[in-house]
């Protein structure tokens, strides 16, 4: 045993030495690249002299870093103003023990990278006036048994030499590593992290030496280390808000030539640490280089912002604020979900003043779910709250916390929720909550089960918390009931499809922001776009853009418009040829609905009409739109009619085709369907009406149908399919001529729009086909 321990000495010795010595060569050779260099001795004097002037440049920035003070750190104000009394204690002691009071023996700083940990730990050294032992935690990673162990003492018999010092320790996590979360954990890490430990514990009551830790991932770091007098004050180093970061441009642009707004720039920067606004202001420099620019403006700082934005990795460790650059984004920006923005609009004035809601007693909710259709503008609504509460937003998916490793959604809960407390109010938006909160049960592994069950602990949460969860589904059903009970997310808001007079004010929004053509018809777009959400109205004015430039247009039409609308809704136009047979059987079968629908369903308006081909399969469509906005509520004569249009392009084949063909069977399926509802779901076939009631009473009690029953609904059902091929048959036959100059127009122009389809149902002559050309080659 003796011999072991000797042998372990001599090997830390050994190591200690080889570390000097590579050190000592380090020194030595940038001496010689400054000094030398500069005398001009050798071959290539004036390069050296310039890498050794850099060199030397770089020497004197770390010198000014090492004189860094409180008042030179812009933001962290709550972070300084804790450290202050810790400053004091370095300072002052005497006051602190004669009171009986024990001095802190660590601090433990988390925080991002780059967001200036190491700088408030010099501060806080040059703050106190005490010497200052900076290490990384890598320097006490070694192969050899006992040499990292053998260095923590050395370094802290150093620095108890003086009456006061600080040890400051960069990425702690991988000395101070939780023990049993690596199977490749070597034995020497476990000495390593118990003689820092002992190091930490000291014998003396009020240590003269601070330990100050600094790391980005807080749960790799063992517990032990985190508990009452050792590292037990835990500061939060965060990115700096928006003043900040405006301070923190302004101070980078001063020393280049500039004429960016530092502002502008801090507006785009969301969440950027102070070492990603530096990195960011280099890059702007050297694209203004780049592009011969006299000075950088803020064209270069924005691509350089887009640029450090687009390859910094997402921090497994320390969750931050979404980086999306519409964080600006206010409740006047969200179009078309007024009762929902009215129903949040409590929370935003409780975030903004929570103790008014506290004095008088109200409770208000924990958090609410957004419910509604993708693309509804529910992520936009909970940056909106936040924008308007002045509070920060953390933005993540329910898919961030779903992980292979066993307990690490847990964990990433944790982090989410004690980094969101840090604030004296936050709001923690969950996209997608149905991944994180889908029933519990469903998963054999049970990890889904233990991250659900950690957030259902943080919603409940402990004492006051000014935290607001927000969750965002379109798939009520599949989350787990406990999410919804009282105390949790217990307020629900429908966050809907918009109605005709929204899809109109978000037209003429989205067409705000670019070159579109005078008198555009905002209703007119509104009304083909039914159904579409807002995401796929931007998408349409987008795409109209596209159509614009590859016409040639300098402006963006109606026409455009609408060709946008189109490509969202159906998808894009197939290049492929179409024999003439071809092209004739699927103008018939397309006049056949249109003339249907016009005679059927006055009230509809026939917005399209085509025998284009699209990459989704279809030969051709009749799209018909509603004047006016309706409810859901459907009656017997619309559900008829709707069955006649249905059958208009079958039974057109059958009388002006002459034979009938598959192209006609996704319409008969849905009739079918419709009709089945009709008679099974709706109860509103004529003949079985009265025994309605009976039959859903029986359904509703589980109680099988009699096969008597199943056969008298599916008569209905057949009798009702028959009843609308015959009236589509008259409706045809009667309307024959419209017919025909529907199909010969359609076998002209490919695609006719609104007022020309009705022009050619009256018989009235069209004007010269402008946009055939365009028609002619698709979409594509």
């Amino acid at each position: 045993m003796l011999a072991f321990e000797i042998l372990q000495g001599i090997i830390g010795l050994l190591g200690t030495l080889l570390f000097v010595l590579i050190q000592g060569m380090v020194f030595a050779f940038a001496y010689l690249l400054i000094f030398v260099g500069g005398t001009g001795l050798g071959k290539n004097a004036s390069a050296r002299r310039k890498r050794g002037s850099w060199l030397l440049a770089r020497f004197r920035e770390r010198e000014r870093e090492r004189e860094v003070r409180f008042a030179d750190i812009i933001g962290l104000e709550e972070a300084k103003l804790e450290l202050e009394q810790l400053v004091d204690i370095l300072k002052r002691p005497a006051p602190y023990r004669a009171i009986g009071a024990e001095t802190p023996r660590g601090v433990l700083l988390v925080g991002p990278p780059g967001t200036g940990k190491t700088m408030i730990a010099r501060a806080i050294a040059n703050e106190a006036g005490v010497p200052f032992f900076s290490l990384a935690a890598a320097d006490f990673a070694n192969m050899f048994l006992g040499v990292g162990s053998q260095r923590i003492r050395q370094i802290y018999r150093k620095a108890r030499r003086h009456p006061r010092a600080i040890v400051f320790i960069d990425e702690i996590e991988v000395l101070a590593k939780a023990r049993g979360t690596n199977l490749g954990t070597f034995e020497g890490d476990s000495n390593t992290l118990n003689a820092f430990l002992n190091e930490l514990d000291g014998f003396e009551v009020n240590s003269s030496v601070i330990t100050i830790g600094a790391t980005n991932l807080e749960d790799q770091v063992d517990a032990a280390v985190m508990r009452p007098g050792r590292l037990d004050w835990q500061i939060y180093i965060g990115p700096p808000a928006e003043a900040d970061r405006e301070k923190l441009f302004r101070t980078y642009l001063a020393l280049t030539q500039s004429s960016a707004d530092p502002l502008a720039a801090a507006k785009l920067a969301v969440n950027f640490t102070p070492a990603e606004i530096r990195r960011a202001v280099n890059e702007a420099a050297l694209l203004a280089v780049r592009a011969g620019h006299a000075q950088l403006d803020n064209a270069d700082l924005a691509a350089a912002i887009d640029k450090v934005s687009a390859t910094l990795e997402r921090r497994s460790g320390t969750f931050v604020m979404s980086r999306s650059g519409d964080l600006s984004v206010r409740m006047g920006d969200v179009i078309g979900c007024d009762e929902a923005k009215g129903e949040v609009q409590e929370y935003i004035d409780f975030l903004r003043s929570p103790d008014r809601y506290r004095r008088i007693g109200a409770k208000v909710p924990r958090g609410f779910l957004f419910v509604g259709p993708p693309g509804t503008g529910k992520t936009l609504l909970a940056k909106a709250i936040a924008n308007e509460a002045g509070v920060p937003f953390y933005s993540l998916s329910g898919a961030d916390f779903t992980e292979v490793w066993v307990g690490l959604g847990a964990a990433r809960v944790r982090q989410v929720y004690r980094q969101a407390r840090k604030h004296k109010a936050a709001i923690v938006f969950i996209d997608e909550i149905d991944a994180l909160a889908a029933r519990r049960g469903l998963d054999m592994s049970g990890e889904a089960d233990r991250t659900l069950n950690q957030f259902l602990v943080e919603l409940d949460g402990f004492g006051r918390s000014n935290v607001l969860t927000i969750g965002a589904t379109n798939r009520l059903d599949s989350l787990d009931p406990a999410v919804l009970r009282p105390g949790r997310l217990d307020r629900t808001v429908t966050v809907p499809l918009p109605d005709l007079d929204a899809r109109e004010q978000l037209f003429a929004y989205y067409l705000r922001n670019v070159q579109a053509a005078p008198g555009i018809q905002c209703r007119q777009l509104a009304r083909a776009s039914w159904n579409l959400s807002g995401a796929e109205i931007a998408a349409s004015v987008n795409e109209a853009s596209f159509i614009a430039l590859r016409d040639g247009h300098e402006q963006i039409t109606q026409f455009d418009l609408n060709q946008g609308i189109e490509r969202v809704a159906f998808g894009m136009n197939s290049r492929r040829k179409v024999n003439a047979e071809d092209r004739r059987l699927v103008a018939i079968h397309e006049a056949g609905h249109a003339v249907v629908e016009h005679h059927a369903r006055p009230l509809r308006i026939l917005h399209k009409l085509t025998i284009i081909p699209n990459l989704e399969g279809t030969a051709g469509y009749s799209w018909s739109v509603s004047d006016e906005e309706q409810l859901s509520f459907e009656t017997r004569e619309s559900i008829r009619a709707e069955l006649q249009v249905l059958f208009g392009g079958r039974v057109a084949e059958e009388l002006f085709y002459g034979t009938i063909t598959t192209g006609a069977g996704a319409d008969l399926q849905r009739a079918a369907s419709l009709a089945h509802r009709y008679v099974w779901q709706l109860g509103m076939s004529d003949d079985f009406l009265a025994d309605y009631d009976q039959v859903a009473l029986e359904a509703a009690s589980g109680r099988m149908i009699s096969e008597q029953t199943k056969q008298r609904l599916d008569r209905a059902v057949e009798a009702l399919l028959r009843e609308a091929k015959e009236q589509t048959r008259s409706i045809l036959q009667e309307h024959s001529e419209e017919h025909a100059r529907l199909t010969a127009a359609l076998l002209e122009r490919e695609s006719l729009y609104g007022d020309d389809i009705l022009r050619v149902l009256r018989g009235e002559a069209l004007e010269a086909a402008e946009r055939s050309a365009f028609q002619d080659k698709g979409d594509g």
